[in-house]
């Protein structure tokens, strides 16, 4: 779960992910999606929504992995879509596609040998936009953000 700003306004994100653990190193990949409603004030239409979504490589390393609380860090590396929907909100009808960057700074508490819960910042870059498309530019979009995770595995 990922809290953040899009386009101005408040942005849950949800996904997911998997990785593979190399000792304290960890690849593999994911994928996020904006789920709240966001309406499209830049082109003067409150009923069109915004869609987002992205997914790519995960890679990362626990500083410390085997200590009850410790810290991680990890960079997303995706691609994907940004587009407004209409007010039936069936399909984007205006569609471009995004790269991108998110540098992640995490606190892991290790409950059990099969589950850890952590809590981190991240900060979301967007790039690739056209902004005479749609209104919308990487600036708009790209912000920090929080986050809590839940990670299953053998650790």
């Amino acid at each position: 779960m990922q809290f953040t700003s899009v386009a101005g306004e408040f942005g849950h994100m949800m996904g997911g992910g998997a990785a593979v653990l190399l000792n304290d190193f960890f690849i593999g990949g994911y994928g996020l999606g904006l789920t709240n409603a966001i309406p499209d004030y830049v082109n003067d239409h409150s009923n069109d929504k915004l869609s987002l979504g992205h997914g790519g490589f995960w890679i990362g390393y626990s500083l410390f992995g085997e200590k009850p609380i410790h810290a991680c860090i990890s960079t997303l590396v995706g691609w994907g879509e940004f587009g407004i929907m209409g007010y039936d909100g069936y399909y984007p009808f205006i569609r471009d596609k995004i790269f991108t960057l998110a540098p992640v700074v995490e606190l892991e508490l290790n409950l059990t040998r099969y589950f850890r819960i952590g809590a981190g910042a991240t900060y979301n870059i967007y790039t690739g936009l056209d902004e005479q498309r749609h209104g919308y530019s990487s600036e708009n979009l790209s912000s920090p953000g929080g986050f809590l995770s839940f990670k299953f595995g053998w650790f």
